[in-house]
């Protein structure tokens, strides 16, 4: 296997123009220690191509390809080589010690230092590719940051390739991409990932160490669908709305029997606004007969439920389901009669329970 990690397993070395420099190194990762000398070595002191006004172009050291546009906004230093055909997009940051080849793309807000792009690679949105290179027709999704710096105490960058690990000797080296691999969107490849050809990784990846050619590196999560709450729950609503909700579930529902989605969202917005529940009754010229009858009749009214709710989380303790099951059961029978679970209960209170404890909703 460690021959598929080499320098001439990686890419094809007579479509590059750059076939000679990458054919007298045995590893890939060795090519980062020398683009500075080859910068210097293939400058020619040509500017070719399109400059937009609005782009920069900083120091002398600086070769542009016929056929390049580097439009407005790019920043690119030297030294730097610039290939025939390239697109230098708006937003691009090239820091120099750089070779772009033939028909790449340097594209918005993408940075580039210290890097080797072979004839057709990509790097068109938002990338970050430092101490890199990309083999022939590479291609970055949006997002894709190609990591080159270890947090770990021990810098220095070592591979684990077919149960031999081979220190590369450096402590920035971020990937070596052979050619025709593609990366999906928000990838992230870690210090010395080394990806060989023809391999497609599949998008918001975490990628490490060497993945064989002609692989693909799928990212499997689990993913929970669950039904959107009524957006009427969030909305704002004013005295004037809330009253006349009430009086039309006055004629249609019973007022004072079970709570349904449509009184558990009033509820909530009727307590931000009046209070309490029986004030918006009130308002809303709910009889006081009506009112203080169905009070009387029970201990734990749909306003008890909810001011006890809101005290208790005043006090700071814990009303998750399980605890308030044990501790306080008679409120908990209440809240699953009234507002037939209690996290509706909760809800109603303007609150949203997290893993711990609950917290208002914005």
């Amino acid at each position: 296997m460690s021959e598929e990690i080499k320098t001439a397993a990686l890419f094809d070395l007579k479509a590059t123009a750059y076939g000679d420099f990458l054919a007298s190194l045995e590893w890939p990762w060795d090519a980062l220690k020398e683009i500075a000398a080859l910068v210097r070595e293939r400058l020619r002191g040509v500017r070719e191509g399109e400059i937009m006004p609005g782009a920069h172009i900083l120091g002398d050291d600086v070769d542009i390809g016929p056929g390049t546009v580097v439009e407005p906004g790019a920043v690119v230093k030297g030294p730097t080589v610039i290939g025939a055909d390239c697109e230098i997009r708006a937003g691009a940051y090239i820091r120099g010690n750089a070779v772009v080849a033939d028909r790449c793309v340097v594209g918005n807000s993408t940075e580039l230092k210290n890097a080797l792009m072979l004839e057709g690679a990509h790097a068109p949105h938002f990338n970050y590719v430092g101490d890199s290179v990309l083999g022939l027709r590479a291609n970055l999704g949006a997002g894709v940051k190609l990591s080159n710096w270890k947090v770990a105490a021990d810098k220095k960058i070592k591979i684990a390739v077919g149960g031999r690990v081979i220190d590369t000797g450096l402590d920035k080296f971020g990937a070596i991409l052979g050619d025709d691999v593609e990366i999906g969107c928000n990838a992230v490849t870690n210090p010395g990932t080394v990806v060989g050809p023809r391999t497609i990784i599949y998008a918001n990846s975490n990628v490490r160490g060497f993945v064989s050619p002609d692989s693909v590196l799928k990212l499997r999560q689990p993913q929970d669908i669950v039904p959107r709450r009524d957006i009427t729950a969030y909305r704002q609503w004013d005295r004037e709305q809330i009253i006349s909700a009430i009086r039309r579930m006055n004629l249609n529902t019973d007022l004072f029997g079970k709570i349904t989605e449509e009184k558990l969202s009033i509820y909530s917005k009727a307590y931000k606004v009046f209070g309490n529940w029986q004030n918006a009754l009130v308002a809303a010229g709910i009889p006081d007969a009506e009112i203080e009858a169905f009070n009387k009749k029970r201990k734990w009214t749909p306003d008890a439920i909810i001011e006890e709710i809101i005290k208790r989380n005043r006090k700071g303790e814990n009303l998750t389901q399980r605890v308030i099951r044990k501790s306080y059961p008679e409120l908990f029978r209440a809240a699953n009669r009234y507002f037939e679970s209690w996290m509706s209960a909760v809800y109603a209170a303007g609150l949203e329970l997290d893993e711990n404890r609950p917290r208002k909703r914005h």
